[in-house]
């Protein structure tokens, strides 16, 4: 009971209140957009920050608490290294949670299946794992893929940023060279499985670490496209490795780009139809 009410006046302390009834989180908690996601995540690599961006869904926080998701069974130990992601924090750690909400805060265009949510999914998403945000700025988990719809020009910039640092690529070994060369340059490319690549973990973790030590860059960036494998791989090479490297989280729309169109967001009603072909030959 004590330890109880302890933890309760940290929360206090902290500006987040409880109710019997549950969760309610005060004015203040809002999220960042995209703009101020992606301005962020530029800031800190120009910077030459270590750090990395952390992409947090419903799916990673089902992972967190023993359960799977559409990309990735769990397990204890899985659980456990996605625990790990979820408490990583400091100057260079930008993590964002997909709570995209009229409460949470919402950009235009963004609706039912294009990066929106309830204000109750979004709460109850946020009261499963809140405690790992305290104190902390929610950036938006769809920064990226938001902007290729509604601020191209805007995420044209960003991607060609991105191209100019020539990252390491780690992800889905299905997609094809020739696209991750248009987007990042000729680069070193790490396939991994499409399904449960936390299974590989070690080796993909081991591949990752030779590759930046290979290039011996004074400071790297590496791009990530491994489901909610990603959270775990950046936090490893955070916590184990420490190397000069900062770690972006891309998701999925490299399926766009691939012309993969299999989600709502990457053809939106409203909105014309999006050349992901043409949008490709001009990063």
């Amino acid at each position: 009971m004590i330890n109880k009410i302890y933890a309760k006046l940290r929360l206090l302390k902290r500006g987040w209140f409880l109710k019997a009834a549950g969760i309610v989180y005060p004015a203040s908690v809002r999220i960042q957009t995209p703009r101020q996601t992606l301005d962020e995540i530029r800031r800190v690599i120009s910077a030459r920050m270590p750090g990395a961006y952390l992409r947090f869904g419903d799916g990673e926080v089902n992972i967190l608490h023993g359960l799977g998701s559409m990309e990735q069974n769990s397990n204890a130990a899985m659980s456990k290294e996605m625990k790990q992601s979820f408490c990583l924090t400091g100057p260079g750690i930008i993590k964002s949670l997909m709570i995209h909400s009229d409460r949470f805060g919402k950009s235009e265009g963004m609706g039912p299946g294009t990066h929106w949510n309830t204000d109750e999914w979004a709460e109850r998403l946020l009261s499963r794992c809140f405690e790992y945000f305290i104190g902390e700025k929610i950036y938006s988990h769809a920064a990226l893929a938001y902007a290729a719809v509604y601020d191209q020009k805007y995420a044209l910039d960003f991607l060609k940023f991105l191209k100019s640092l020539n990252p390491i690529f780690v992800g889905n070994g299905q997609y094809q060279p020739q696209l991750l060369e248009r987007l990042f340059g000729k680069t070193v490319f790490i396939p991994t499985p499409p399904k449960d690549a936390y299974l590989n973990i070690n080796q993909i973790e081991n591949q990752t670490v030779q590759a930046i030590k290979q290039r011996a860059r004074p400071f790297d960036v590496v791009v990530m496209a491994l489901g909610p494998t990603s959270n775990i791989l950046q936090m490893r090479l955070i916590t184990k490795h420490r190397l000069p490297v900062f770690l972006f989280d891309y998701g999925s729309l490299l399926s766009a780009f691939a012309g993969n169109i299999s989600r709502v967001w990457m053809a939106p009603e409203g909105v014309s139809q999006i050349n992901w072909e043409e949008l490709l030959l001009n990063v």
